[in-house]
């Protein structure tokens, strides 16, 4: 869809004259204001399909060849590729839509579902149950009380009272866990899935756990943007003796996350149509596996025995610190009540 032209010629953004369609001083091109929503939204997506077709030639690349984009860029071949950022931020956004959504549809359908062979077999006497007392000997108040659902029913809170009680509003087991000795106050771990509870009973949700974790999960994208300069950093120092620009190594990086994300969402779209057998998910890890180790041989040449040992220190650095983000997500998740 074209774009209204103004029919004065006066440049919107700098004043100078506009001979046709874009203003030779900035750039920016001559169009009415007066479009609507519908226009603006075409545009924007216009912004990444319909602009030379940046967008479907990058993709082909991307899919096909590991680290040839990273070398293009950086060779300065750039015009006929979308730029990596813009690629990554699209891709990913697709990806954390299709990604919740499908974790959304899980919890649903757990709710939903009947485990008949499901059984929890721990022991009451145990845990906060016998360890958390007030002074006079008396446990929580209010905490333990009988649930109606069925043994097999999946709810988080049914099955977290059998080892643990669970307050009835989330000030009451603030202020009972006050009260308690410091020796008897549950561990770390333990009270935020306590305070969870609590709060999931207040509110009238069993399932918190699966509510838990969806907080969590939902801070994954925020964490890319950490964890991504943090890897292209990684990269600086594994090759510092080559004197790589930081930039050449958060590109790599941008290029191999835009493919990560964009092979899992083919997949979620697949498992949208037919369910997909659990063997393809760890063929899928292969074969990004198998893609990074490619990007690294295009992109940085060097011994294969080198570029063993630099790969699999990346692959350990990069798992440990997803680990690490991922526990620290979980951790304020439980603590932001």
């Amino acid at each position: 869809m074209s774009d209204q032209l103004r029919k004065e010629k006066n440049c919107l953004n700098c004043g100078f004259h506009v001979e046709e369609t874009f203003c030779s001083y900035c750039g920016q091109k001559n169009v009415a204001l007066n479009e609507n929503a519908w226009h603006a939204l075409l545009h924007l997506i216009g912004h990444y399909f319909h602009a030379d077709g940046k967008f479907f030639s990058s993709l082909k690349p991307l899919l096909t060849k590991p680290g040839f984009l990273t070398t293009e860029f950086w060779n300065g071949r750039r015009a006929k590729y979308i730029h990596p950022f813009q690629l990554y931020i699209f891709i990913s956004l697709i990806y954390f839509f299709l990604y919740l959504n499908q974790q959304y549809k899980k919890i649903e359908l757990q709710r939903k579902s009947n485990f008949s062979t499901l059984h929890f077999e721990m022991n009451t006497e145990s845990g906060l149950n016998s360890s958390i007392k007030l002074d006079n000997e008396s446990t929580l108040p209010d905490s333990i009380t009988n649930t109606t659902l069925e043994e097999n029913t999946l709810d988080s809170i049914n099955w977290f009272e059998k080892v643990y009680p669970v307050s009835s509003t989330l000030q009451n087991y603030k202020d009972s866990v006050a009260k308690l000795p410091m020796e008897s106050k549950p561990s770390f771990f333990t009270n935020i899935l306590l305070l969870q509870a609590a709060k999931a009973r207040e509110s009238g949700t069993n399932n918190f756990i699966a509510s838990l974790l969806t907080s969590t999960l939902a801070k994954i994208p925020k964490l890319m943007f950490v964890l991504i300069p943090l890897m292209a950093i990684i990269l600086k120092l594994l090759y510092w003796r080559k004197r790589i620009y930081y930039l050449f190594h958060l590109v790599f990086t941008l290029h191999i996350h835009s493919f990560i994300f964009l092979f899992w969402s083919f997949i979620f779209l697949i498992n949208f149509i037919i369910t997909i057998p659990d063997w393809i998910n760890t063929f899928g890890y292969i074969i990004i596996g198998t893609y990074l180790f490619l990007a690294f041989r295009k992109a940085y040449p060097e011994h294969w025995l080198k570029r063993l040992l630099k790969f699999t220190t990346y692959l350990f650095v990069y798992l440990l610190t997803l680990l690490i983000g991922l526990v620290s997500s979980f951790i304020i998740s439980g603590l932001t009540i």
